[in-house]
């Protein structure tokens, strides 16, 4: 289970920091810069290994990102948009407010 913070960012894989092109670990230390800390993370290649993921957004301060994350290449700027693979798909559950902004929603 996973979160989007308002940059497209997910599990303290922010954009623009090391850990996003880190391929032969699990788990990193990631410098984040505007934040001034270093923070323990997941890498790409590891979650992208669980049998299933979840990014979980919820509030009226996520309905800008969301959309932006969902419809990008899976080289964009937003580290959630690399979450999942072919064989293995992400689930995004929504609220009404972070969902606000799509163009298609489906409701479950």
């Amino acid at each position: 289970m996973l979160g989007i913070g308002e940059d497209g960012h997910t599990a303290s894989l922010f954009p623009n920091t090391q850990g996003l092109v880190i391929n032969n670990r699990l788990v990193i230390p990631n410098y984040i810069s505007e934040k001034e800390n270093w923070r323990m993370t997941l890498t790409f290649s590891c979650i992208n290994q669980s049998f299933h993921s979840v990014i979980y957004a919820m509030g009226s301060s996520k309905h800008l990102i969301v959309p932006q994350a969902l419809e990008a290449p899976i080289d964009s700027p937003f580290p959630a948009s690399r979450i999942g693979t072919a064989e293995k798909k992400n689930l995004w559950i929504l609220d009404s407010a972070a969902a606000s902004k799509l163009k298609t929603i489906i409701h479950i």
